[in-house]
């Protein structure tokens, strides 16, 4: 590791077994190398699945939930994202659709980076209202109880009920 820091902290971490390396998956340890910068609906399942084909491991969407430690570990900031990815590489992953964002990836000189867009904006939202009930979702308890969806939802109804 470049970064002592870095380097000191996941020494800690493998201490208190915060990596949950299981030594038989030692041999997969690997680095991220590949990071996807698409929203959602935009390919990401196609080309996820595209780098598994090649050989890759991808995490994408919320498909491994094993990864829960680290998430929560980002969160109250136990460990930096640098930390984050060098451990996702330790756990045998090397392509992230979720952990990586713009910012983190411009200042990762090894990774390279996918984009994935939609033709136009239409197409984009009429993806999710098929892939998403949004309407559905916020007429239903406990969305329904919700002040603040109970002022939205005359606009809403405009913009998306279907006729």
């Amino acid at each position: 590791y470049e970064d002592e820091e870095v380097k000191d902290n996941i020494d800690l971490m493998k201490e208190g077994e915060m990596l949950n390396i299981d030594p038989a998956d030692e041999i997969d340890q690997t680095t991220m190398q590949i990071a996807g910068l698409g929203l959602g609906r935009t390919g990401t399942t196609s080309v996820a699945m595209a780098l598994e084909y090649l050989g890759y491991t991808v995490i994408h969407d919320d498909e491994q939930p094993e990864l829960t430690d680290l998430y929560g570990a980002v969160e109250e900031q136990i460990i930096d994202m640098d930390e984050f990815h060098d451990i996702l590489g330790l756990r045998g992953y090397n392509v992230t659709f979720k952990t990586a964002d713009y910012k983190w990836t411009a200042k990762q000189p090894k990774i390279k980076a996918i984009l994935t867009v939609r033709d136009n904006p239409d197409k984009f939202v009429d993806s999710w209202l098929v892939a998403a009930p949004f309407m559905k979702i916020l007429e239903s308890p406990p969305y329904c109880w919700m002040q603040t969806v109970q002022i939205l939802i005359p606009s809403f109804e405009v913009e998306y009920k279907e006729e």
